[in-house]
């Protein structure tokens, strides 16, 4: 005869309330307090659910705000760079002017081509 011990029969309940039979000598059909604690555990189970639910549309969310910022950030620098780039082109391009120039046109042609594609995956999802 297998010997059980408390916590080990009590796990065993958890796991399968329905699994308890009469070959253990002490053994009782699943009582109101067995039947309660599956239904805690149900209902902690869907709320867990729930909760996890809430955090992906939560992190979805968050992303598509950070999204929404940068691409208003691109904009704003986009916008910059176009008033550089006319105050430059009033100045000449002589001497440091030059680098200057040089190094806006990099700088505002990286905002632009990456403005380009944020708006061009916005217009996918639309």
């Amino acid at each position: 005869m297998l010997i059980i011990c408390s916590q080990q029969a009590f796990a065993h309940l958890l796991h399968d309330p329905s699994s308890v039979s009469s070959s253990h000598p002490f053994s009782n059909p699943p009582t109101g307090s067995t039947r309660r604690l599956h239904r805690t555990r149900r209902n902690l189970g869907s709320h867990r659910h729930d909760l996890l639910v809430a955090l992906r549309i939560v992190n979805r969310i968050e992303k598509e705000v950070v999204e929404a910022e940068f691409e208003n950030w691109l904009l704003d620098e986009t916008h910059k760079c176009s008033k550089v780039g006319a105050l430059l082109e009033e100045a000449g391009g002589k001497g440091k002017e030059k680098q200057l120039e040089d190094w806006v046109r990099e700088y505002c042609g990286d905002c632009k081509t990456s403005l380009e594609r944020v708006e061009k995956a916005t217009r996918g999802f639309l």
